[in-house]
């Protein structure tokens, strides 16, 4: 060190050198009494007072129990106390402890002769009192050798004394073992094999490393690793059974001994390997011989690698990067931006596939745009404001009829449909002739949006009401035509039976163009459309307020011998207004068909021709059909609970039984909380039991039944079991509910965990625990974006949406409709220079959804609220996003 001495001869360096040996054989109760502790630290004692060997001063050694092997932890720390300050800052102090180590509570302690298991903090030398003790010893060197089971775990919890070295030379602790391994003793060695390999090189048994006499400590740490390993080898034992290891902190390999008896004693030896001032000395000379070439070639390569662009393959995606193809340095190459554009988009000069290196000084992307296929090219042009542009180059690459049958027509076709004019009606009508489904139907798409009559035409001319992939096209574009057209259309495809099968969004597309559908369309779409559901018919009319004529228009069409139809018109009977028009629905009561007795049971009460008493006391199937009954006013609290005390668990109906319990929810009491406990408990290994589970948890819920009944359930294979446990709990206590939250924050089964956060709002502080994942694995990392998007500020959010990795940029998207600063987190994103990216679009078709379902709010009853909002969503994938903004604005799930 700077000014300290680094040469003295050998007699002085043992006169600086002192020791505290202590060898604990005596233990209280709960601790096994050992053998050669007090031996061993006698030993040690000797070889090194050793006037021929390590040649320490007699008074300068002490061993705390003098051979007697019991001593008091008051007397072991009274010593410490007593000799510590007495090392001379140019000296060093040994400290050897030889018996039982143990860790607890987050410390590792010394074992004494009085140490308590109960009682280890008063009785037993923690690390932390250790550090306080060696705090005030002045030594420049300090080592602390461990003999005992489990002395790697002091590392673990070693003190700051030992990783900090201020104005020391060394700060070192060996111990005999690693954390977990015990300090094997054997009858055979009468010791320790730790210990008898320490003390046979302080007596000069063994001489470690090449310079004779000169004990350093890495070569005493070799010497007895060898040592050990031998003598493991030769007893029969593991190898790895026993490793001794070391932590600390020494700039420079430390001269622990000099042993008098292998050197001459009046030979100048150093105090270690090389002085910190010849070490300086090289390194000064070295650097500055090469510093100023060095700067000059390293900055200037760093200069040319932070400038240098090329674009090359990232997951399947065309990627930029900066920095070099071949040569690159500490930091490059590194991703600026991965697009979604994939490789097989990109024209690639030959020779080199897949990699495109941008010239120096070039814009990377409008040299990217040269390189792209056109439809590519013109997913950029749109997202950079040139849509201009973009229909420029899709019109000169689609009027090419050849190109449209090429490996990107189709997509180049759709991109077109999109931005194509009234212009561009006849080439559209082109694209209609195609043998290629996916160009006719961008053909009919483009149509529908520019020149919409020519597309009803065409439809209708190619008899295609029945092509359900091309309704589905056109379909969405109803409300941008005439009014006379669209009904004309709307209508004409309800009365296909194939189409109206997989078209119940038609409804919603209807009341989007304010088309009213005429009453023969919709019987037909309720006695043919065998996808549509049952609610959906009579839903419609009850929106447009046409229930009672559309009453009118059923009861004179209803053929009750037609067993098609007859379901459904038994439900219609039961949704709509109360009329003296209906038929006797009884006789149905005692129909072969189980399905049409609950729904004929459901028509007549709600039609007054039976009462809610007489359902219950006369029909056999009542509690199953009380599934019909969902939102009804006629569903009171008595019929739920007589349902439940009819649930036969010998032959329960997993399904039914679902579907019952979830119409029973509203009108749930505690008096059901024994039943609902009974299903819970169910179990039926031929069939899925979660599927009524789940319904039975949610009313639990509901119905405040103490949240640790949820803690089972934390764990389930079903994934809504688990969330809905998770809400029980949080619905008391948040942040234990949070917390457990967090402990699966990186699991890869653990999907549930951003939905959870999300939905509770968690606060400020744990989103910094959130943010905290964002460096962690892929799967933490992804539910870190989701969240912060969905709950950060509007800053955050950008950088999130505007980040290099296209993966969790696209989740940043799925969920920012969450976020209550959507619309600012949209116009600031709006305002940026970015890159050509997906993010903006899809914020503002997501807004342009949100604005919708805001509108049509006001004109929707609250019991139709979900039937609306399913209507609505039907043309479009909701985000995750969009699904909690709905359920937080609306009330109500799509």
């Amino acid at each position: 060190m700077e000014g300290r001495r680094q040469q003295r001869g050998a007699n002085e360096f043992a006169a600086l050198s002192w020791c505290v040996s202590i060898g604990v054989n005596t233990f209280g109760p709960g601790f096994g009494p050992l053998t050669y502790p007090a031996r061993d630290s006698a030993e040690l004692c000797r070889a090194l007072t050793d006037p021929d060997g390590c040649s320490l001063p007699s008074e300068q050694v002490i061993d705390v129990g003098a051979g007697t092997g019991r001593i008091l932890k008051e007397r072991v720390l009274a010593r410490l106390c007593d000799v510590l300050p007495k090392v001379p800052n140019d000296g060093v102090l040994f400290l050897y402890y030889a018996g039982h180590g143990l860790v607890a509570d987050s410390q590792f302690y010394l074992c004494a002769s009085n140490t308590e298991r109960a009682n280890l903090k008063e009785t037993a030398i923690s690390s932390e009192e250790l550090d306080t003790v060696l705090r005030t010893c002045p030594a420049r060197g300090v080592l602390l050798i461990l003999d005992c089971c489990d002395g790697g775990g002091f590392a673990e919890h070693a003190p700051r004394f030992f990783r900090e070295l201020g104005k020391a030379d060394f700060r070192i602790l060996l111990s005999a073992s690693k954390a977990g391994e015990s300090s094997l003793e054997f009858k055979e060695r009468d010791g320790t094999l730790f210990s008898n390999a320490l003390i046979l090189a302080c007596a000069g048994g063994q001489i470690p490393g090449r310079s004779p006499g000169l004990i350093y400590f890495s070569e005493l740490l070799s010497q007895i690793h060898f040592q050990v390993r031998e003598d493991l080898e030769s007893l029969g034992q593991p190898l790895a059974c026993q490793t001794p290891v070391f932590a600390g902190v020494f700039p420079m390999d430390p001269l622990l001994f000099v042993h008098k008896r292998i050197t001459l004693g009046a030979i100048k030896v150093r105090t270690a390997r090389y002085s910190a001032q010849y070490v300086k000395g090289v390194i000064t000379r070295f650097v500055f011989l090469l510093l100023a070439v060095g700067i000059l070639l390293l900055g200037g390569f760093y200069t040319i690698l932070d400038k240098s662009r090329y674009f090359a393959e990232r997951n399947g995606h065309v990627a930029l990067f900066a920095g070099l193809l071949r040569y690159n340095a500490l930091g490059f190459p590194h991703l600026l931006w991965e697009s979604d554009i994939p490789m097989s988009g990109l024209d690639a000069p030959t020779g080199a596939p897949g990699q495109l290196v941008c010239p120096l000084e070039a814009p990377p992307i409008p040299f990217l745009l040269n390189h792209l296929k056109v439809p590519f090219k013109a997913i950029c042009l749109m997202r950079n404001h040139e849509s201009g542009k973009a229909h420029s180059e899709l019109r000169d690459f689609v009027q090419n009829p050849a190109a449209r049958e090429g490996p990107w027509g189709e997509a180049a076709c759709s991109f077109f449909a999109e931005l194509a004019t009234t212009n561009d009606s006849t080439l559209l009508q082109s694209f209609t002739t195609s043998p290629h489904n996916g160009v006719r139907l961008s053909g009919f798409k483009g149509l529908m949006r520019v020149d919409n009559s020519t597309g009803y035409q065409l439809v209708a001319k190619r008899n295609a009401y029945g092509d359900r992939a091309l309704i589905r096209e056109a379909t969405p574009y109803i409300a941008c035509g005439d009014e006379a057209d669209a009904k004309h259309y709307i209508n004409a495809v309800f009365t296909q039976h194939e189409v109206t099968a997989d078209f119940p969004e038609l409804f919603g597309f209807a009341i989007r163009c304010g088309v009213e559908i005429d009453f023969d369309s919709l019987w037909a779409a309720l006695t043919n459309g065998s996808q549509l559901t049952s609610r959906d018919v009579p839903n419609y009319v009850l929106f447009t307020g046409r229930g009672k004529d559309w009453l009118h228009y059923a009861t004179s069409h209803f053929n009750p011998d037609d067993e098609n139809q007859l379901e459904r018109c038994l439900f219609l009977f039961g949704c709509l207004p109360l009329s003296p028009e209906v038929p006797d629905l009884r006789p149905y009561l005692a129909h072969k068909n189980q399905w049409i007795r609950m729904v004929a049971a459901f028509a007549c009460v709600r039609q007054r021709q039976l009462s809610s008493s007489e359902l219950e006391s006369q029909f056999k199937d009542f509690n199953y059909c009380l599934i019909y009954f969902k939102d009804s006013p006629e569903l009171t609290e008595d019929l739920a609970y007589e349902a439940l005390k009819r649930l036969n668990f010998d032959h329960l109906n997993i399904g039914d039984t679902r579907t019952m319990l979830d119409a029973i929810y509203p009108v749930a009491s505690p008096r059901m909380i024994p039943y609902l406990q009974s299903i819970l408990s169910y179990d039926d290994p031929n069939d899925i039991p979660s599927d009524v589970h789940y319904p039975a948890i949610r009313l639990l819920r509901k119905l405040g039944t103490p949240p640790d009944e949820a803690r089972p359930y934390l764990n389930n294979d079903s994934v809504d079991i688990t969330k809905e446990a998770f809400r029980w709990i949080a619905d008391t206590r948040k942040a234990e509910a949070i917390d457990l939250l967090f402990r699966r924050f990186d699991e890869d089964s653990a999907t549930y965990v951003k939905e959870l956060l999300v939905d509770f709002k968690i606060s400020s502080e744990p989103l910094k625990e959130v943010r905290r994942f964002l460096n962690g694995r892929q799967s933490a990392r992804e539910n870190a974006v989701a969240i912060l998007a969905a709950l950060g500020d509007t800053g955050e959010v950008v950088d999130l949406l505007t980040g290099p990795e296209l993966r969790l940029r696209s989740i940043a998207a799925d969920w920012v409709a969450a976020n209550p600063h959507f619309q600012e987190i949209r116009t600031t994103l709006g305002s940026q220079e970015r890159f050509p990216d997906f993010a903006l679009d899809m914020l503002n078709r997501q807004a342009q959804l949100m604005s919708e379902l805001k509108a049509s709010a006001s004109q929707v009853p609250p019991e139709l609220q979900s039937w609306r909002l399913g209507l609505v969503t039907s043309w479009a994938e909701l985000t995750p996003g969009q699904h909690v903004w709905i359920t937080r604005e609306f009330g109500a799930e799509p």
